[in-house]
């Protein structure tokens, strides 16, 4: 893969949560803010599997299988 690939999972989530965060200090409705803090926790899921995430590796649940 290009390293632009590789980088890609990082400015998504990058990007994601400032999005949230810019609602969220824009926001003068609680459901609106509730919403926004949503979308900045997707933004730390994307994180977390881009940190996680192994060029040809399997999942560990199916390591004894294989």
């Amino acid at each position: 893969m290009s390293a632009v690939m590789h980088v890609l999972p990082y400015l998504v989530a990058a990007y994601v949560f400032l999005i949230g965060c810019y609602g969220l200090a824009t926001s003068r409705n609680l459901i609106h803010a509730v919403g926004c803090l949503a979308v900045c926790q997707s933004a730390t899921y994307v994180l977390l599997l881009a940190v996680g995430y192994r060029d040809g590796a399997t999942a560990p649940v199916f390591s004894d299988i294989a």
